[in-house]
């Protein structure tokens, strides 16, 4: 059964992607087309180039691995080359029609809010954009402008995974707690984890940017909630994953199963037993489009 992947952002918890791939595979589910923003382009864009998931999952585990580097320019706190250049080696200079399967990625023009469709030219240029947290790191350069993640628009690109190969249906990817968990999972303090910023936590302008940045976690998951209910993907897949403060240690392999047991769990509940053994056929494939 065929049908296409939308990916968000949520930095280390992208882990938890890697597992709900695991388990649709094993369904027999095929990916045919990968719609992808932020820390979901690190494992859509690999994915598309036909690089096989646990190679994918070496390469997050070293980018995770490395301590973040400061920036040295640019309107950023850190340097994202260095943890880039492992994805870099797993796409190669591959251009988008090189890939095995349809990709997009998504970033915002940060002059106009734009938003930007990247499916031309250097896999690896769009990425970097793809992947510029507005604040975290410099905007990236593309086509003469300075553009961020587009996740500031669009947290988890559905619709546009469904334009990459009509007819498909959409399986989402969603590694943000609901709504109605927010009490269970508190906010985190996002700067609580960089040494040189924690070291001047009382200074006031640090902790005035620490509630800009709570409160626009507060807007980005209202987004992601009318945007998930705006354009219901066929499929939702929500991982039980905790809410990380930036750049703690985290369990990677507890990601991973979690990511596992919530595909599992949510082709259970659309589609009976068979879904978990892998037939994905007759009224089970036709009650997806498949």
């Amino acid at each position: 059964m065929d049908v296409v992947l939308a990916l968000g952002g949520g930095g280390a918890k992208c882990f938890a992607q890697v597992g709900a791939l695991r388990a649709l595979a094993d369904a027999g589910i095929r990916i045919r087309g990968v719609a992808c923003t932020s820390a979901g382009g690190l494992v859509g864009a690999p994915l598309a180039a036909g690089v096989p998931l646990e190679r994918i999952l070496s390469a997050l585990t070293a980018v995770h691995g490395r301590p973040p580097q400061r920036a040295r320019q640019g309107a950023g706190l850190f340097d994202p080359r260095a943890a880039l250049g492992v994805i870099d080696a797993l796409v190669g200079d591959r251009a988008f029609d090189d890939l095995a399967m349809p990709l997009a990625l998504t970033a915002v023009d940060l002059e106009t809010g734009r938003p930007l469709v990247l499916r031309t030219g250097s896999v690896c240029r769009a990425l970097h954009a793809a992947v510029a947290v507005p604040g975290l790191f410099p905007p990236a350069a593309h086509d003469g402008r300075a553009v961020v993640d587009g996740g500031v628009l669009d947290p988890v690109p559905v619709a546009l995974a469904r334009r990459l190969v009509p007819g498909l249906a959409a399986v989402a990817v969603v590694v943000a707690q609901p709504v109605g968990a927010w009490s269970a999972h508190r906010l985190p303090r996002r700067l609580a984890g960089v040494g040189f910023l924690r070291r001047l936590s009382a200074w006031r302008p640090v902790q005035a940017f620490e509630v800009f940045l709570r409160a626009s976690d507060l807007t980005h998951r209202q987004l992601l909630e009318a945007r998930l209910a705006l354009d219901r993907p066929e499929l939702l897949i929500r991982p039980e994953v905790p809410i990380l403060d930036l750049f703690q240690p985290v369990d990677i392999a507890g990601l991973v199963a979690a990511g596992e047991a919530a595909a599992a769990g949510a082709l259970r509940g659309a589609w009976g037993d068979a879904a978990e053994a892998g037939r994905a056929d007759g009224a089970f494939a036709s009650r997806f489009g498949g």
